[in-house]
């Protein structure tokens, strides 16, 4: 029996972002740098700018897409982001913050993986 092989991921350099439409998030793999070595797992990278009028207020256009805060005002969203669950309320954003002790070493397109594991 053959194990497959997983696929190959093309790392794309750490000082580039995606390329994700106005208004949406896209899921990718990141692989980050701490005192404890490379990791790699899953984060959004989210383009939810809050747009405004001449006059700096929020506009409209944000309504659609625009995450708010507990208090309902717009919160700005545009790098990356993990998802995180709390039993008590909404799933909510947490900003990924790179720094010389944790270092974006690259990202990559998300392709799930084939699941092989248990069978019936």
């Amino acid at each position: 029996m053959t194990t497959p092989q997983p696929p190959i991921v093309k790392w794309n350099d750490p000082n580039t972002v995606p390329e994700v439409e106005l208004g949406t998030e896209k899921l990718y793999w990141i692989a980050v740098k701490n005192p404890k070595g490379v990791h790699v797992f899953t984060a959004h990278y989210q383009n939810r700018p809050i747009t405004t009028d001449e006059a700096g207020n929020p506009n409209g256009e944000c309504d659609e897409w625009a995450l708010t805060s507990p208090d309902g005002d717009y919160v700005k969203s545009v790098g990356w982001v993990d998802c995180k669950s709390h039993s008590e309320f909404d799933d909510y954003y947490e900003q990924l913050e790179f720094n010389k002790d944790y270092k974006l070493l690259g990202w990559a397109e998300y392709q799930a993986p084939e699941f092989t594991g248990v069978t019936v």
